[in-house]
């Protein structure tokens, strides 16, 4: 909507105040949006809060206490924040799409507002936008702020992807990538960012550890493999308290990142040019892993991204059950059952044991790869820090 727009947190609506049909509204129309990605899910719609969009005359309309001169976009923290995959492909990837070409002339207004969401990311929203967030609760501020313009919801082009065919000034995952460098890299020290290309003599894996479920029963072997054939390994353990500049930095400085299917998984975005991404993919969540993770990985010119699909050997669940169960030899059909099903047998009850001599083979693959790129810029490996 362009014009004069006033906000109105006590009804949670946008008004749009001429005494003509207008660019946006016509005369009498009122429209009500909830400002948030994922619109084909009824159950995650129903946590976010929806936002009045109204034609009014001057008269009615309630009187600006605050004008600024930059547009408002305003977008819902609720949903599925909270989860480190949502919190980007929902949010934070979206809000790049609609706000970047901006160049921080843009104020967020936010209805379901999380500080401590807001908090957790405020180093890539300050990317986005130089002006504070203006908290759309009646609580919080009553008062009635005028713009001349507003972006009510965000673009959407898939699960963390960037399609430069409909992004503005044809950003892509990159630009989204370089984005991130800006917000993370320490300014008073030489950018790990431009280091890589250079390929430590001992390559450095991260690997991601969860706890609960989809956990790693013999990781201490695991880790063993991967120091025979040469690399230096790091565990880690994300957790809510877990700085994301800290994970950007370690994640950043490493070669290969490493895990089982999960949320964690997001990190990869964070991987230097030419850095390994291995997936790992318990029984039953084929589906999930190929949409969430392969799909984006594979469309990302500058990382590398290798599968390990666990047999029913390799499942926890091969103790637990006969050997023909569905679960074991027909997942398809749990998954036929829905979300509920799948989550409840493979996502929160499955844990992994890695055949050992099938990871190695998938570690060469990953060798063979930092190779590659490193012969492909001149063959000249330096040590990375740890």
């Amino acid at each position: 909507m362009k014009g004069d727009i006033r906000t109105h947190p006590a009804s949670s609506t946008l008004f749009l105040v001429s005494q003509t049909p207008a660019s946006g509204l016509q005369q009498e129309e009122k429209f009500r949006i909830k400002p948030y990605t994922r619109k084909w899910e009824n159950h995650t719609m129903a946590s976010v809060d929806e936002i009045s969009l109204e034609r009014t005359d001057p008269a009615s309309a309630p009187q600006c206490q605050v004008t600024h001169s930059v547009p408002a976009l305003v977008f819902s923290t609720g949903g599925y924040t909270g989860n480190l995959f949502h919190d980007f492909t929902d949010v934070l990837v979206p809000l790049f799409l609609t706000s970047y070409h901006l160049k921080g002339q843009v104020v967020f207004v936010i209805p379901n507002h999380k500080p401590w969401w807001t908090a957790k990311f405020g180093d890539i929203i300050r990317q986005l936008s130089s002006y504070e967030i203006l908290d759309f609760r009646e609580e919080i501020n009553p008062g009635t702020h005028c713009f001349p313009e507003a972006i009510v919801g965000l673009r959407f082009h898939g699960d963390l992807w960037v399609d430069p065919a409909l992004s503005p000034n044809k950003y892509t995952v990159t630009d989204f990538q370089n984005m991130l460098r800006k917000a993370f890299e320490d300014t008073n020290k030489k950018s790990i960012f431009q280091h890589s290309l250079l390929k430590s003599l001992r390559p450095k894996l991260v690997l991601i550890a969860r706890k609960g479920s989809r956990v790693f029963l013999n990781q201490r072997e695991i880790v063993k493999v991967a120091e025979k054939l040469g690399f230096r390994v790091m565990i880690l353990s994300p957790d809510v308290n877990t700085q994301l500049k800290d994970m950007y930095r370690i994640i950043n400085s490493c070669d290969v990142f490493m895990g089982i299917h999960g949320a964690a998984l997001t990190h990869f975005l964070f991987l230097p040019p030419g850095g390994v991404f291995v997936q790992v993919v318990p029984l039953g969540i084929e589906w999930a892993s190929r949409t969430f993770f392969r799909g984006p990985a594979t469309k990302i010119d500058t990382v590398e991204y290798l599968e390990y699909q666990i047999l029913p050997q390799e499942s926890s669940l091969y103790d637990e059950y006969p050997k023909d169960h569905p679960y074991l030899r027909d997942p398809q059909s749990v998954n036929r059952r829905g979300w509920n099903a799948t989550k409840e047998v493979y996502m929160d009850n499955q844990n992994v044991k890695l055949h050992l001599p099938r990871l190695k083979r998938m570690l060469i693959k990953a060798l063979d790869l930092l190779h590659s790129k490193s012969n492909a810029n001149g063959g000249v490996r330096e040590s990375r820090k740890s």
